[in-house]
């Protein structure tokens, strides 16, 4: 409950709605956001892959935020971004 209200806070004002939050059995986070996004933060490093999500919010879900289906953020070195109709 805590992660989400930290997760809903930072990114309420870039117009990002936390949808819920998602801990797998694993140890792997995944967000989900209200408007279908899934955002996958991996196990690892996870408060540097989401200071990279806030990034990509702001240069990125701003303008394109309908088009994206989902973020993989689980690389060392990068993200990937599956578009909405993409195989």
């Amino acid at each position: 409950v805590q992660k989400y209200f930290f997760l809903r806070e930072k990114l309420a004002p870039l117009g990002i709605n936390v949808a819920k939050i998602n801990l797998s059995e694993n140890g792997a986070w995944t967000i989900e956001l209200y408007d279908g996004t899934s955002v996958n933060l991996g196990k690892s490093d996870v408060k540097k892959k989401f200071d990279l999500f806030i990034d990509i919010a702001k240069n990125i879900l701003s303008n394109e935020a309908e088009e994206i289906e989902s973020i993989d953020l689980r690389y060392d070195n990068g993200f990937a971004i599956r578009l909405k109709g993409e195989i």
